[in-house]
């Protein structure tokens, strides 16, 4: 049974009277370290993700994650062209054109940690243009008590030059695990599932489907049109 993470940070949110406290940096750090471990595992099959945002996170009836929708995914050893994932996760080279790879996704992490701990994306705005304008100009606001390691990971991650941004550098995984923000996280625990989780859904067993929301995907016939009020009628007719 899985339960997507919207519905955990909402849960987070309402449990927290700050900003942020002790307890729930500590859930956030491990679910950020599972999302590195999820990256870590795909690009050792050179396989890059391009659309890593809470909607495609789910829970599982233990309480881990599980990456789903993998409609742009894509093996690549080299560089790719495609504009393609969500704009408020998506790096600066996706949208300029000038071609990318796995660095794309250390950058949709960066902005998955910065909303973990905000509750919103570093770039976001309801217009798509003024998002892309806000992700090349790179200008990201911290409020004042946000975590210092934190702030610290996400500029690395957020680093517009790909060649400086972490996860792609000489240490590779390592400038990420290895981060102070990760102090403490015991990733070959957490990878095995051995790691307590902070939360875990409210289900009886694997197949508890009581959490689903159930929608009748049975399409319905479009109701009929009167042919005098068809405004294609009559250029159907002319065709």
């Amino acid at each position: 049974m899985l339960i997507t993470l919207k519905m955990k940070l909402n849960y987070l949110k309402i449990k927290q009277s700050k900003l942020i406290n002790n307890i729930i940096f500590s859930n956030y750090r491990f679910y950020a370290g599972q999302l590195v471990i999820i990256l870590e595992f795909l690009h050792t099959k050179n396989i890059i993700y391009r659309d890593l945002h809470p909607e495609n996170l789910l829970f599982d009836h233990k309480g881990y994650f599980r990456l789903i929708d993998f409609g742009f995914a894509k093996v690549c050893t080299g560089k790719t062209y495609t504009l393609c994932g969500t704009p408020e996760y998506m790096a600066p080279e996706i949208f300029l054109n000038k071609g990318y790879g796995k660095p794309v996704d250390w950058w949709a992490f960066g902005c998955m940690l910065y909303e973990m701990l905000v509750g919103i994306t570093p770039f976001f705005d309801n217009d798509p243009i003024l998002i892309f304008k806000k992700v090349l100009k790179g200008d990201i606001k911290f409020p004042s008590n946000f975590p210092i390691a934190a702030k610290s990971l996400i500029l690395h991650c957020l680093e517009k030059d790909q060649g400086k941004r972490y996860g792609c550098l000489t240490k590779g995984i390592q400038d990420i695990k290895g981060h102070r923000f990760f102090n403490g996280l015991d990733f070959n625990s957490l990878s095995k599932q051995k790691l307590k989780v902070p939360y875990v859904p409210p289900i009886d067993n694997a197949d508890d489907m009581k959490l689903l929301k159930i929608i009748n995907e049975d399409e319905e016939d479009a109701e009929e049109v009167d042919p005098a009020k068809d405004p294609f009628d009559e250029w159907i007719r002319k065709k």
